[in-house]
């Protein structure tokens, strides 16, 4: 167990700039300019119409022009209205009252940044899984490790919890950031449901857990990638994207020549499917069918594993 702490510990020394600085600088920055975005825009909770009283006051949902009641009743009923809307059905920025009340302003921010966070993190780690494994045998690194009373497995688990340990680690720890810096804004404007607001702090878990599911379902990429860098000669990003390529290629011309079909196509088409899918449920309600329907794709990415640990075994230099 010593010996793989010191393993997760190598590989965040050596790649804590991608995984860990560039997460909290993209969390600040993007945090801050909702912050600022919220205070600039915002009407303050003093905010009232002169010929209107707060008994008199009705929501306007879809006239942004209407001077409105900001007590917390009238702030209620606008949020009310589409605060467990989806992002994609929210109406445009300026009729987004939503955006005016504390809770959902909140919540808007941590789906926002989770998006980011997401995208951000998705890059990094397959940059990583490119060149992990490549660049340990490109410096001979490789050739210090097999020295080690460490097995090869070892090694490519310590990597793989790179991926799958301390990506939604830092979505989950950068969204509940983000979220704080935001509610310190809500707190300096003033909104009356600012107390409120903080629960939605809660919502980083959830997209812990969406996040986490949906690296599950790009394990059998991941594993790829590293049988990629495990293998290549010189580029693993050019073996691991156009060779796949190629073999659709390769399995049309056979079936249009021969009219035999090496079901290549049909399995990637499958897996777009299974993607497709799980992105669907985890948007919804998770079932445990969706274990069922992973299956096949965990014991394909066993045997990329499996291939990337022999050649670790077998090459140990470019």
């Amino acid at each position: 167990m010593r010996k793989f702490y010191t393993l997760i510990r190598r590989e965040l020394w050596e790649h804590k700039t991608g995984f860990i600085i560039l997460p909290f600088i993209c969390t600040i920055t993007l945090s801050l300019l909702l912050s600022l975005g919220f205070l600039r825009f915002a009407p303050t909770a003093t905010d009232k119409s002169p010929a209107t009283t707060p008994q008199t006051t009705t929501p306007a949902l879809n006239n942004p022009g209407t001077t409105q009641s900001q007590t917390s009743v009238d702030l209620n009923q606008q949020f009310s209205a589409f605060h467990d809307l989806p992002l994609n059905e929210l109406p445009p920025f300026s009729h987004i009252d939503a955006l005016k009340s504390a809770v959902g302003f909140l919540e808007f921010s941590q789906w926002v940044l989770a998006a980011a966070l997401n995208i951000l993190l998705l890059i990094v780690a397959l940059n990583y899984a490119h060149r992990t494994l490549f660049d340990d045998r490109k410096n001979r690194e490789i050739l210090f490790w097999r020295s080690m009373p460490v097995a090869e497995t070892e090694n490519l688990a310590a990597k793989l919890s790179i991926i799958y340990g301390l990506v939604p680690l830092m979505i989950l720890v950068m969204s509940f950031l983000g979220g704080f810096v935001c509610w310190l804004a809500v707190i300096a404007h003033g909104a009356n449901d600012a107390f409120l607001a903080i629960t939605k702090l809660l919502d980083s878990f959830m997209i812990y857990l969406k996040s986490l599911l949906f690296l599950f379902a790009l394990l059998p990429i991941f594993a790829w990638t590293l049988l990629a860098s495990a293998y290549a000669k010189k580029s693993p990003f050019l073996l691991s994207t156009f060779l796949p390529i190629g073999l659709l290629f390769i399995d049309r011309l056979i079936q249009w020549a021969t009219g035999i079909n090496t079901h290549i196509r049909a399995g990637v088409s499958a897996y777009t499917e299974y993607l497709s899918h799980t992105l669907q449920t985890i948007n919804s309600d998770i079932t445990p069918s969706l274990l069922v329907t992973s299956l096949p794709f965990i014991i394909i990415s066993g045997v990329f594993m499996a291939g990337a640990v022999w050649l670790r075994n077998h090459r140990y230099e470019i």
